[in-house]
């Protein structure tokens, strides 16, 4: 018997490439990435600090967890904050542009 986390498993792997942005990862980033944010100002020197910026920028918004679905142009097709409905997480990730 499938079940519920076998599903959407199965989904994302089917249907998407899946990226994972680590926002709490303190390494530091090589210097030619650092940029400054366009929220505090303050140059992001973290791996964690620039994948926050590249989440607020892409979705808008900072929640964790937060899950998006982008085309490979980065056009935002839908986003969902965390659920612990199975079936609302399934259903957005069978959602296609």
């Amino acid at each position: 018997m499938i079940n519920e986390n076998s599903k959407i498993k199965d989904a994302i792997l089917e249907e998407y490439i899946f990226i994972t942005l680590m926002v709490d990862d303190r390494t530091p980033a090589e210097q030619e990435l650092w940029k400054q944010s366009e929220f505090s100002k303050d140059t992001l020197r973290t791996i964690g600090k620039l994948n926050s910026q590249l989440q607020i920028e892409l979705t808008k918004t900072g929640h964790q967890p937060h899950f998006a679905i982008l085309t490979e142009d980065k056009k935002l097709v839908s986003t969902i904050n965390f659920t612990e409905d199975k079936n609302d997480l399934l259903k957005f990730i069978k959602r296609k542009e």
